[in-house]
């Protein structure tokens, strides 16, 4: 078979555009922007539903000739979301669902999928995190700024002070052959 098309690049808010719309993501939002025929004129004129699949935009005088419908790859929030009308533009906001957020290849099922792998996040804070994601996150960089500085990263000295703890315990055992700053796990000449 032949090889999958290539997707398409994602623009510069990680989404993309159809010939109707253009769609932006977080890994928690979404932002559609779609541009209103003139005889739109207001928000009071317009009829937007979303489920938590689907979206349905259309003329409050003729919600059966929808502008924009379809069915989401993915759950979003639908109580959450808010939607305005500014300068001829629609924007929607939408919340997806799921406590970490995910980024989508596409706005709606059908259409043209974007390349996630050049999807660029944007910059976060530590203060953005949850608190076990921020620890984790904690714990990794100041392990780093030790190594960097040639002190030993906090796994290597939760190893020595399990060494010299059984050290401590076991003065008849010869240790004279174990590293304690070596890689974890190796008792390898302890009992030599």
């Amino acid at each position: 078979p032949p090889p999958p098309p290539a997707k398409k690049a994602p623009n510069a808010g990680n989404g993309s555009s159809t010939p109707l719309y253009t769609w932006t993501q977080t890994l928690t939002t979404l932002e559609l922007s779609l541009p209103l025929p003139p005889s739109i004129a207001s928000a009071k004129l317009l009829a937007v539903t979303t489920t938590p699949k689907s979206i349905a935009i259309a003329p409050r005088a003729d919600p059966s000739a929808p502008i924009v419908t379809g069915s989401f790859p993915a759950s979003i929030r639908p109580d959450d979301t808010m939607w305005s009308v500014e300068d001829g533009v629609l924007t929607v906001y939408l919340e997806k669902t799921g406590a970490g957020g995910d980024w989508w290849s596409r706005f709606l099922e059908g259409e043209e999928e974007i390349d996630l792998g050049k999807v660029r996040p944007e910059d976060s804070k530590l203060s953005d995190l949850d608190g076990e994601t921020r620890g984790v996150v904690e714990k990794m960089m100041l392990d780093q700024r030790k190594k960097a500085a040639g002190m030993e990263t906090s796994e290597e000295e939760e190893r020595r002070k399990m060494i010299e703890t059984m050290m401590a315990a076991n003065p008849e055992m010869d240790f004279s052959g174990v590293d304690l700053k070596g890689a974890a796990g190796g008792f390898g000449g302890m009992m030599g």
